[in-house]
């Protein structure tokens, strides 16, 4: 997501509240940018914002749906609400949230891809849209956890819906429109292009599609942009990023960055791409996890999502603004978004799509990725298939047995139509879990971090290809590998294998496990009688390596706990 940061507050106010308002919102860095009949615009100095000749405020990056180009202030003029968000939706594309004029009030879209957070709450008579805590800060509003947020956090990892950490404050949902005090409506829906008849059956013709949306969705925005900088991995996505940039002719400069074991080590991948592309590339070695549970900050409404990565994070974020980096472009989302799948759910596609020829074909293809001989394949799609299926995988791992709850949190992404297929709906269930990782809350400085592969274009193609066409020919991604063939590397393009940042999250478990016993054990979870303590207390009694991943559930836990601490401190 991007760093800009914006406050809206919408709905009468008197002349004694404005000018508070403005003084407090001035003290956290945003200044007065629109006021309107019913709205005043704050936005941070680097933010971008128009407005349209009726009325309409669109803060962020809008882009022309035929050629990526930034939108021109002669093209806004969309209309009432229902006009301006189906207008927004179809003709442009981008990172933004829009405020438009709706009989009194105003109409909040917030874009399909969610590149601007959009938190909202009440401020008496008022209602706030903002970009981040500070704002809420500022304005002297009481913040308390919530604790049907606590309970999801806990049960539905990874669930990233309208509810927030903080009790009153709730966060728009990409591609939806708020109206009032209605409910939030579903302006753009991902089952549009993900349903049966969407399907992109032609390999051929997802392969140009797909191309034309990468190079669409990664260069146009982009290729007259300086101080340009990829993150690159050395990984098929990023190295997708990179070469669609290289080849467009935006030279950015490359960052690798790695860990100090093997898993974790793409150097020879990613300086592939970089003389591929003669782009300069700076490489950077993650630094090891620094003893005892680290800051991790002015809490934000919601935990960050592991406190193992904040290191890395803080360290590529440093590098950047030290090299005087203003975009920061990354490949985060590419295993969601090239449907990276390694259940049996392509295969129950493959069935539906061309019968038991396809099916075994597409077991061949599952059994060659994941290495499960066919037979394995075969028989977990049919268990699979006898299962109910589940809104939302719960995991009761380290909770108590008397903790409540089942239903997971309503996400208007997921109320799939009664003829979604399986693969479908794990490929837009992917879409909605990455979200969970791509805040990283308010940071004072550093270049505009921005995913790509997560716009409005790249997602409309990617969930219209067809599940069981993504791992044709036993190769995961593979149709992106193909619409890419030309311009990558044939040992990055033919790479099997991937990086990976466990070994970063074992070191950091295994070095904290003292102070996370602490914090687990004695700390507010356990207080509220909702972790499992006795089972707690034998895992973190194990010493050396635990020899399984349950860690990982460990840390979860102990970002929600870290975050409970932090929200409660004084601000």
């Amino acid at each position: 997501m991007t760093g800009w940061r914006y406050a809206a507050m919408l709905g009468p106010q008197d002349a004694v509240a404005e000018r508070a308002a403005d003084r407090r919102l001035r003290d956290c860095g945003l200044v007065p940018a629109a006021r309107l009949p019913g709205i005043s615009l704050f936005v941070s100095r680097d933010c971008p914002w128009l407005s349209s000749r009726d009325g309409v405020l669109v803060v962020g990056r809008l882009l022309r749906r035929t050629d990526g180009r930034p939108c021109d202030p002669g093209d806004a003029e969309w209309g009432a609400a229902a006009n301006a968000a189906e207008r927004l939706t179809r003709r442009f594309w981008g990172s933004y949230v829009a405020f438009m004029p709706d009989g009194g009030g105003h109409a909040v879209l917030r874009d399909p891809s969610g590149g601007v957070p959009v938190y909202g709450f009440g401020l008496g008579d008022v209602t706030v849209w903002c970009s981040d805590i500070a704002v809420a800060r500022a304005l002297e509003v009481a913040l308390h956890p919530d604790p049907d947020f606590i309970g999801s956090w806990l049960l539905h990892p990874y669930l990233r819906g309208a509810r927030t950490g903080c009790a009153g404050v709730s966060e728009l949902v990409p591609g939806t429109m708020v109206r009032g005090a209605a409910p939030p409506v579903m302006i753009w829906n991902p089952w549009t292009f993900a349903a049966p008849e969407a399907r992109i059956d032609d390999r051929e013709q997802a392969i140009e599609r797909l191309g034309r949306a990468l190079r669409m969705a990664i260069a146009a925005p982009f290729r007259d942009e300086r101080d340009l900088w990829v993150q690159l991995s050395g990984g098929l996505d990023s190295s997708i990023v990179a070469a669609a940039l290289g080849a467009a002719g935006a030279a950015p400069h490359a960052l690798n960055y790695r860990t100090s074991t093997r898993d974790g080590d793409e150097r020879e991948y990613a300086r592939a791409v970089a003389q591929r592309f003669g782009l300069a590339l700076d490489e950077l070695l993650a630094p090891d996890p620094a003893p005892g549970l680290p800051d991790i900050g002015p809490a934000g409404f919601r935990p960050p999502p592991n406190h193992a990565i904040l290191a890395l994070q803080a360290a590529i974020r440093d590098h950047a603004v030290a090299r005087g980096a203003r975009w920061l472009i990354d490949g985060a989302g590419g295993d969601n978004i090239f449907c990276h799948s390694t259940t049996v759910a392509p295969l129950a596609d493959a069935w539906r799509a061309g019968g038991l020829a396809a099916a075994a074909r597409c077991a061949g293809d599952l059994s060659r990725i994941t290495g499960s001989p066919i037979g394995r394949v075969m028989t977990m799609a049919l268990r699979r298939g006898l299962r109910r299926r589940r809104a939302w995988k719960q995991d009761r791992t380290f909770l108590s047995r008397a903790f409540a709850g089942d239903r997971p949190e309503a996400h208007p992404w997921l109320d799939a139509p009664g003829n979604a297929w399986a693969g479908k709906r794990e490929h837009v269930a992917a879409l909605v879990s990455i979200r969970h990782f791509l805040e990283r809350g308010l940071e004072e400085v550093g270049p505009h971090l921005v995913h790509p592969l997560l716009a409005q274009p790249l997602m409309e193609t990617c969930v219209a290809i067809p599940a069981e066409m993504w791992v044709a020919g036993g190769r995961d991604r593979s149709v992106a590998r193909d619409a890419f063939a030309d311009l990558l590397p044939p040992a990055v393009r033919d790479r099997r294998g991937k990086g990976r940042l466990e070994s970063l999250f074992l070191k950091t478990y295994v070095r904290d496990r003292p102070a996370l016993r602490t914090i687990l054990l004695d700390g507010e979870l356990a207080q509220r009688g909702l972790i499992d303590r006795a089972a707690l207390e034998t895992y973190l009694a194990r010493e050396g390596e635990p020899g399984d991943v349950l860690y990982v559930r460990i840390l979860h836990i102990a970002a929600l706990e870290l975050w409970l601490a932090a929200l409660a401190a004084p601000a």
